[in-house]
């Protein structure tokens, strides 16, 4: 018999719930089916708070604009105390004011670096040094400068010879050779022929000059005139305090030069045959005395002994009296000049840089030099003016090039394009000789991936990263020659990123722990706060059983035109191709921040598209008992889109979530809600018979923050899909 149908006796119809909570990154590795509950198959312009749930960015501003595209953003404190930025844009260098101080740069990325209140550029095509004197600024070639001058010889006797000791400065022409004396030579043939100049010549610290007033012929005869004819037994010469007496070829003495006439003799304490010249013998100590009476009225010397003249082409200095004997010691050091065609051109063409040292970062490590890509070179201890021609090292094949270096506790990694020969990975150590010499051996790694970028390196925290053709790579130890050296750090962004146009552009840089990596106008954008394994492909595990491998969580920007990128005293620049350079609002604290130059910034949050368990069922979300919680701000908006496999984002709801704040009021909007707490927006519509279902989040609304903490559905399972 049929029943009468009455509120008390309808079958209540079983509901069920889920929430999505504890929000991390997005996950662009799999189906938006595939993905966690936690993660987001398309979440923009989203970062994590300090307790990892995703808000809005912080918008930018342009702050200023020039000529050209933005090339490099920099910044230095220098001697005086005086701080400055620049600003690289085409071939011109900018103070931060504006004031032009250069137009001779290379339209190209530069880099720099600050040392000794000195800055040091390097744009690939001089090395350059900007100084600041009384707040003016000024920009210099730096091989143009007093650079370190290197001892290339010690020891050397006047022959030549001796001991190489520091490498000709690649900076400068300039280089000493270091002498010992033996009181008879005259003439000291230097450690290079074909000079430019001699620049400089001290015995026992004391300079002496060059001159033309007097000759030597190749035998070593010196010529000069007596002011008078000598009386006596002898005529001496006082030569740097030592008394040698004139003798004939016999080694008799001389007794008989007449004055006003020109006389020739040599310095030797050896008897020669005769000649067109008279001897000088020293005496001894002891026969001093014999001849005191004669000594001061026969004593000569030259007019000014202290001279020398120089024979470019045949490398050689000759004094006109002998230098004392130094009794074994470098008595003698000589200044000269000799330019080596190309030198200067192997800093100067260097693009990236590295400090490195034992037991201190004291050393500058440049490369990048496209006539020599494998190379890299040393400069001298803190001085990055000296980079000898001994200090390079060929790292691997000459078919692959150095891409960047990346420090990791005491070694210093080097990383090559990707290299079909072999490695692409090399590491540096430091080591102190038994002599106290520095060396720094190198490492060959395992065959592994190479740099894509040189403008994408950087230290996340502890963890070093570069990215590679295949995605973002971190060298997780310093053991290069064991599987997993270099491990993917991006896995759950590579599907998107690896497909991006331009890698070799990209740029990044470390800002408040995250890694910031830009390229065409985006943003993948890594937190190092949270790390997650990647279990099923291939992580390994401590004996703590804590994860080795693993992937940071990642964030996805848009509007981003970042040419260059980089963080100063915790703010972030950006500089454009079009020329503007760009700041984050991260130093406004009202709702200002959100905007990107005036523009509204859309974000989203997705969750993933959801079958609820199903897939063979069809489910309706009911109208009542669903809602997303809201992060609070003073302005604060959302818009609710739902997809399923039947609709795309149709709009369900939109809420405003305000705070009364007196400090940013705006009274079209006004509220009395003062209340600091999360927001609940109820969804309020029903949607009918879906199998997989997407909830979408979105504020794109300008000068609003925009956070989201936690989403929870209610929901019917329905009939099955027919």
């Amino acid at each position: 018999m049929p029943q009468s149908v009455t509120p008390k006796n309808i079958t209540d119809v079983k509901l069920y719930s889920k929430k999505y909570t504890q929000f991390r990154g997005v996950d662009f590795s799999t189906d938006p089916t595939q993905v966690a509950d936690y993660r987001s198959p398309y979440a923009l312009n989203l970062v994590s708070d300090l307790a990892g749930f995703p808000e809005k960015r912080p918008g930018w501003r342009k702050l200023q604009q020039r000529q050209g595209r933005i090339n490099g953003i920099h910044y230095a404190v220098f001697a005086s105390g005086a701080a400055m930025r620049f600003v690289h844009a085409a071939n011109k260098l900018f103070t931060w004011d504006g004031t032009e101080i250069y137009s001779d740069m290379a339209d190209a990325r530069s880099a720099a670096f600050a040392h000794g209140g000195k800055l040091y550029l390097m744009d690939g095509k001089k090395y350059r040094v900007i100084i600041e004197t009384d707040g003016v600024y000024t920009v210099a070639n730096v091989e143009d400068g007093a650079n370190f001058i290197p001892t290339t010889s010690i020891g050397m006797t006047p022959t030549g010879g001796g001991i190489a000791f520091e490498g000709v400065n690649m900076l400068s022409a300039q280089r000493k050779n270091s002498f010992m004396a033996d009181g008879r030579s005259t003439t000291f043939q230097l450690d290079t022929k074909e000079l430019d100049s001699v620049d400089g010549v001290k015995v026992d610290g004391e300079t002496y000059t060059a001159t033309a007033g007097w000759t030597r012929t190749e035998s070593g005869i010196i010529s000069f005139t007596p002011d008078a004819a000598p009386t006596g037994e002898g005529v001496y010469l006082d030569i740097h305090g030592r008394i040698y007496i004139c003798t004939d070829a016999e080694g008799k003495n001389l007794t008989t030069l007449a004055a006003s006439t020109r006389a020739s003799f040599k310095l030797t304490d050896e008897k020669e045959e005769t000649g067109t010249y008279y001897k000088a013998k020293q005496t001894t100590e002891e026969a001093a005395p014999t001849i005191a009476a004669t000594l001061e009225a026969n004593t000569y010397t030259l007019t000014d002994p202290k001279t020398y003249v120089v024979d470019l082409t045949k490398g050689t200095v000759d004094f006109a009296l002998p230098p004392k004997d130094g009794d074994g010691i470098d008595t003698v050091v000589i200044q000269l000049s000799k330019a080596i065609e190309g030198y200067s051109d192997r800093v100067n063409k260097c693009t990236i840089f590295a400090f490195f040292g034992f037991n201190n970062d004291n050393r500058v490590f440049i490369s990048g030099n496209p006539d020599y890509k494998n190379w890299d070179w040393q400069s001298g201890l803190d001085d990055p003016t000296y980079f000898p021609d001994t200090g390079y090292t060929k790292i691997g094949s000459d078919t692959s090039a150095i891409m960047g270096y990346l420090k990791q506790y005491n070694t210093l990694t080097i990383v090559k394009t990707d290299n079909e020969q072999d490695a692409e990975v090399f590491l540096r150590t430091a080591q102190m000789e038994s002599d106290g010499t520095v060396i720094f051996p190198l490492q060959q790694g395992i065959k592994g991936v190479g740099a894509i970028s040189k403008y994408a390196f950087a230290n996340l925290r502890d963890d070093p990263l570069f990215l590679a053709r295949e995605g973002v790579f971190a060298i997780a130890s310093t053991s290069v020659q064991l599987e997993r050296t270099v491990q993917d750090r991006s896995y759950f962004v590579n599907p998107v990123l690896t497909t991006e146009s331009n890698l070799s552009e990209a740029v990044a840089a470390v800002w408040n722990g995250y890694y910031i990596l830009c390229i065409n106008g985006r943003a993948y954008v890594a937190d190092s706060r949270k790390r997650t394994a990647q279990t099923g492909t291939g992580a390994t595990y401590s004996e703590s059983g804590s994860y080795i491998q693993y992937s940071y969580e990642w964030y996805y920007w848009q509007n981003i035109p970042a040419r260059v990128i980089c963080e100063f005293d915790g703010e972030l620049w950006f500089g454009t191709d079009d020329g503007y350079v760009c700041k984050f609002n991260t130093d406004i604290s009202t709702m200002a921040r959100y905007n990107d130059d005036g523009a509204p910034i859309l974000s989203r949050w997705a969750t993933k598209m959801d079958d609820y368990g199903t897939i063979v069922r069809r489910k309706t979300l009911t109208k009542k008992g669903c809602g997303v919680m809201i992060k609070p701000y003073t302005r604060s908006s959302v818009t609710v889109y739902t997809s399923t496999d039947r609709t795309h984002e149709a709009k369900i709801q939109y809420a405003t979530m305000d705070i009364l704040d007196f400090s940013d009021i705006d009274f079209s909007r006004i509220t009395f809600n003062t209340l600091d707490t999360p927001q609940v927006v109820p969804l309020n519509k029903k949607v009918k018979k879906f199998i997989v279902l997407q909830l979408i989040f979105e504020n794109n609304v300008k000068d609003e923050g925009f956070g989201i903490y936690g989403v929870q559905t209610q929901y019917a399972v329905g009939g099955y899909v027919k």
